[in-house]
Order: structure tokens, then C-alpha cells, then sequence
């Protein structure tokens, strides 16, 4: 093998390896977009809360009864929703519920009663969330 033969086989080794490189590094930091919709049905105000997905906390002020929140984060993976609420009345109130598919944009509305937190199901045929049965 001559020297220049050498050369061409290790600046194309070279190549491939930065190449793959840079794949591994666009991949890893891809992601899509999600969405959370938290709606107040509850008899009381909530005066806090966090809700915890792919590692991000987003965290929620004040939210009247019959009014809604809504969130945006990045899914940069499969996860889980943790809700943690704290009502006017002090009542605390956690849950985990729901999934998160990376690669697949999400929209999710979470529901808050007096007692519970609940995740809509999306009607079949509008991808729209289903209303809550009270």
C-alpha cells in the first residue's frame, strides 16, 4: 500500500468519523414540542403548582376555578407527568399520570377537581380532548 493510498483511507476514516459525530450530536439534542393544558374544575383556587416532564419543571401561579393554564415544553424523550398542586384551602394535591413519546408531538389536557387530577382522553376522531365527566 502506498503512502498516498494511506492517506485517501485515513482522511476518509477521518471524514466518516466526524461525520457520524455530528449525526450523534444533532440527534441527541432534537426534540418536538409539547403542550399541557391544566383546567381549574376544581371549587377552590390553586395557589401553586409544578408540573414535572422530560426534566423540566414548569411551574404554575395562581389559577381560578373554571380558568386554564397552559404550558409548552421540549420532549426530548419518553416521560411522565408529576403534578403537585397546592389549593387556597391548603389541600395538597400530587399525582403522576399520562405519557410523553419522543420524536411525537404532544398535547395533553390535565384536569383538577377537588379530589383529582385527570388526563382527557382525545376523541378518536377530532383529536380533541373529550369533556370531563363531573
Amino acid at each position: 500500500m502506498t503512502k498516498r493510498t494511506k492517506r485517501i483511507r485515513n482522511a476518509i476514516s477521518i471524514g466518516l468519523l466526524l461525520l457520524a459525530s455530528a449525526f450523534l450530536i444533532l440527534h441527541s439534542s432534537s426534540y418536538t414540542k409539547g403542550k399541557v393544558v391544566l383546567v381549574n374544575q376544581s371549587s377552590e383556587q390553586i395557589e401553586s403548582g409544578e408540573i414535572e416532564v422530560c426534566n423540566q419543571h414548569l411551574i404554575l401561579s395562581r389559577i381560578n376555578p373554571n380558568d386554564k393554564n397552559e404550558l409548552s415544553f421540549k420532549i426530548y424523550g419518553d416521560s411522565h407527568y408529576t403534578i403537585t398542586l397546592k389549593l387556597k384551602s391548603g389541600k395538597v394535591l400530587k399525582k403522576q399520570l399520562g405519557y410523553v413519546t419522543g420524536g411525537i408531538e404532544s398535547v395533553d389536557t390535565l384536569v383538577v377537581n377537588d379530589n383529582d387530577i385527570i388526563l382527557l382522553p382525545l376523541d378518536s376522531e377530532t383529536s380533541q380532548p373529550n369533556s370531563p365527566k363531573r
